[in-house]
């Protein structure tokens, strides 16, 4: 019976790690993302757990690393095959690198897991924009924000079709720039 405590406490402990982890990849400056990526990057290596990449790869996202942050996505979608929030996520990077059909089928695969959430729909959005279907981005940015009012990400999402930028390696990390400093706010 204490091996069985202390077993789920070590699982506890480890969950609390990782959402710790998630959280600072997406909240924390970008100066400190480094660190989030490399301590997530430990703690996927030592436990497997899809989570775990998936703060690495949103880490790696927001420091302007699109080919990084892949890599470490699929990892994550190695380990959990239908964990809708690795594909949202890969939607995005993907975009950023100028995939945008690749991208789309993953924020589609996204959708059909876990439904209507701001998640999907900014991973919608950016998929639809890489693809320059603008009028199609921007319709269904505004539905999103009608359906969630209150979030941020789909605030920011207005300037990926707006400015129409070219995914480059100089282009994207100015619009994360943009993105964080409207999450902050």
């Amino acid at each position: 019976r204490r091996a069985a405590v202390e077993g789920a406490l070590k699982d506890h402990t480890l969950a609390a790690r990782v959402d710790a982890t998630v959280r600072a990849a997406e909240q924390a400056p970008v100066d400190a993302l480094e660190k989030v990526a490399m301590r997530a990057r430990r703690l996927a290596a030592a436990h497997g757990t899809w989570t775990a990449y998936l703060a690495a790869g949103m880490a790696e996202r927001r420091r302007g690393r699109p080919e990084t942050a892949r890599d470490d996505l699929e990892l994550g979608l190695l380990a959990s095959p239908g964990a809708s929030p690795i594909h949202a996520e890969l939607a995005r990077v993907l975009s950023r690198l100028g995939r945008g059909a690749e991208a789309l089928a993953h924020a589609q695969r996204a959708r059909n897991l876990e439904g209507e959430s701001p998640r999907v729909a900014v991973a919608l959005v950016e998929s639809l924009a890489a693809l320059n279907r603008t009028d199609e981005a921007e319709a269904l940015h505004t539905r999103a924000k009608a359906l969630f009012p209150d979030d941020a990400a789909l605030r920011g999402a207005a300037l990926v079709f707006h400015a129409k930028p070219v995914p480059s390696r100089w282009g994207w990390p100015l619009i994360h720039q943009w993105f964080s400093r409207t999450k902050r706010q």
